[in-house]
């Protein structure tokens, strides 16, 4: 388990024809909390998980980044090793204002293949 900080910045600006110009800057510490583990198979198999999660509401703001990641890893030799993973990153923002609300959402998402060294 872990709990951490990351930083994050936001410049949007929204045009519109009908209400004009809109900007707002947003620079904030955002909590995240993490469970991971990895299980070795064998002597050369290892499976793993992750999980990062942060959601929060302030004020008009209302949000949230998920982060998943499954891997499994195979280490023939002693310093390298190579795998096979799935990863997944969801984040979603919604604003409210008084004339208007804006959401914003982005998923990357797809398999992974990797070598890793280890000493």
């Amino acid at each position: 388990m872990g709990f951490g900080f990351h930083m994050a910045g936001y410049d949007v600006t929204l045009n519109s024809a009908a209400s004009g110009t809109e900007s707002e800057k947003v620079l904030a510490p955002l909590p995240v909390l993490s469970g991971y583990g990895q299980f070795a198979l064998t002597e050369q198999w290892a499976v793993g998980v992750r999980l990062d999660r942060f959601a929060m509401t302030y004020d008009k703001y209302n949000g949230n980044i998920t982060s998943i990641g499954v891997d499994l890893n195979y280490q023939p030799f002693r310093h390298v090793g190579f795998g096979l993973a799935y990863r997944s990153l969801n984040i979603a923002l919604k604003v409210t204002g008084d004339q208007l609300t804006g959401k914003f959402a982005q998923t990357f998402q797809g398999p992974l293949l990797y070598m890793n060294g280890s000493f």
